[in-house]
């Protein structure tokens, strides 16, 4: 028989914690959030990208227009924008993130009452 057959593979937390940072760090976008959802008159969004990297945030309707665009340089600490809502009319809208090279993507809605 084969010696390697039924063979337990463990890993310890440690190197899962290790293993979990790392994949974050490829994704580089972490922590992205938008509050309050729903939101009436105005709502916070944060995030933690990769240091030195630029990104755009985007808020849009769900047909692709562009009603938001704000860039950022991300740094060691969180991102973070506080948005009018005042002129958007009630619904769900789509709020973008991405690198500038487009490597790095991530989207969540937001709820407009």
């Amino acid at each position: 028989q084969d010696s390697k057959q039924n063979q337990d593979v463990h890993v310890s937390s440690d190197e899962k914690a290790k293993s979990a940072a790392a994949a974050a760090d490829n994704i580089g976008i972490r922590n992205f959030v938008a509050y309050p959802s729903p939101a009436s008159e105005k709502v916070i969004i944060g995030f933690n990208g990769k240091p030195g990297t630029r990104y755009r945030l985007v808020i849009m309707d769900l047909t692709g227009n562009e009603i938001s665009r704000q860039e950022f340089v991300a740094g060691e600490e969180m991102c973070s924008s506080i948005r009018d809502l005042s002129g958007i009319s009630k619904g769900v809208y789509l709020i973008r993130l991405a690198s500038e090279s487009g490597d790095q993507q991530r989207t969540i809605r937001l709820f407009v009452n």
